[in-house]
């Protein structure tokens, strides 16, 4: 269908969004204890669910 897995993977990859660091800063954290301004965010875990939900949605079959 017109698309490529390896730019797909090249455009995941080489995103901003992709390259943050997923550990808080430790001057943000003391600035802000409670997050309220949103200095980081807690990771969590995806199910399989979620993750075919949203291929079939960006693929427009859902």
């Amino acid at each position: 269908g017109g698309w490529s897995v390896k730019a797909m993977h090249r455009l995941i990859l080489l995103s901003r969004t992709y390259r943050q660091a997923a550990v808080r800063d430790t001057d943000a954290l003391a600035k802000d204890p409670s997050n309220e301004l949103l200095a980081g965010f807690p990771r969590r875990r995806l199910d399989a669910e979620a993750i075919r939900d949203t291929l079939l949605a960006l693929g427009g079959n859902l």
